[in-house]
């Protein structure tokens, strides 16, 4: 045989080496994505990824959105002994702001029956607090009436002054200091100074302590620009 055919007979199975070598690698290629495929969708990945998923999840219960474990009580004809103050119409007990729809005259006390929905807990901390629903009965009441403690046994709502100073009710809360006297509130106070034996000072801004001390140490212990909260007897 010539030495050409030879050459040319050698080129073709290189060629068919050649082509069968590319459809192998093609072949493992494919073979390849099969199998990165079926482990991303039916594989163990799935379920590396599901068992995350369901592990932040989990967390989610403790870090993520506070529940809001709100209770609710609905009661029917209950009592509820409020006052205005500024427009706003106050709980006795709890000082809580609520509506009554009806129309009340500042600075005088009254009592209600309502159908309402007591709530507790939730984002905003309710603590027995009465929404109201429906108001049956509302009439004017004296807070002498009421059970209120001395303004020398507690400090925090409304406390009777009796012959402590001038006034009748002082009201000391987180944003509110007033004396109130013949259905009105005739003095009110803006500040607070803590002292060191207990009492507490709420007066007036612009003030000083100084002036205040000097009011004191002459036998004033209330007046417009301020009022001495004696300390709590234990």
């Amino acid at each position: 045989m010539p030495k050409s055919n030879k050459h040319s007979e050698k080129r073709i199975v290189m060629i068919v080496f050649a082509v069968i070598a590319a459809f192998i690698q093609i072949a493992e290629f494919l073979f390849v994505l099969i199998f990165i495929f079926w482990f991303i969708s039916e594989g163990p990945l799935e379920s590396i990824l599901e068992r995350t998923s369901d592990k932040i999840d989990d967390q989610n219960i403790y870090t993520g959105d506070i529940e809001d474990w709100l209770y609710e009580d609905k009661k029917h004809n209950i009592t509820i002994q409020v006052f205005q103050m500024d427009g706003k119409t106050c709980t006795v007990d709890g000082l809580d702001t609520v509506d009554v729809y009806e129309p009340l005259e500042d600075g005088h006390f009254y009592e209600i029956i309502a159908d309402a929905t007591i709530l507790n807990g939730g984002v905003a901390g309710y603590y027995n607090y009465p929404q109201i629903e429906k108001v049956s009965d509302c009439r004017e009441i004296s807070p002498f009436d009421l059970d209120l403690p001395s303004i020398k046994e507690n400090h925090y709502g409304l406390v009777l002054i009796g012959d402590y100073s001038e006034g009748d009710l002082f009201l000391y809360s987180y944003d509110e200091m007033a004396v109130w006297k013949d259905n009105e509130w005739i003095w009110r106070y803006s500040e607070k100074i803590d002292r060191s034996d207990g009492s507490v000072i709420c007066c007036r801004s612009g003030i000083s302590e100084d002036e205040i001390q000097e009011g004191i140490d002459n036998g004033i212990l209330a007046c417009e620009d301020y009022f001495l909260l004696p300390a709590i007897k234990k």
